[in-house]
């Protein structure tokens, strides 16, 4: 079998399933535990976040930014 007809067949091989050479191309340090359990934790503690947001209704949240636009403005010396 020649080359060209190698390369012709690896393209068609390819365009038949999902392609992961990707995969190939990524940082050794994105694949290991201590990445996975930084964004699972990154991941639970936006779930968190989201969960104490939920529970407030829109009056509360517009006091708390208020009150926090105000302590910055004070900090600036705006105010």
């Amino acid at each position: 079998m020649s080359d060209t007809e190698d390369e012709g067949e690896d393209e068609t091989s390819d365009s038949k399933g999902p392609d992961y050479n990707y995969i190939l191309n990524m940082s050794l340090w994105s694949l290991t535990n201590e990445k996975r359990d930084a964004l699972l934790k990154l991941r639970d503690e936006k779930a968190d976040e989201l969960r104490v947001l939920r529970s407030k209704d829109p009056p509360h949240l517009w006091k708390e930014d208020l009150n926090k636009l105000v302590a910055e403005l004070d900090v600036r010396n705006f105010g």
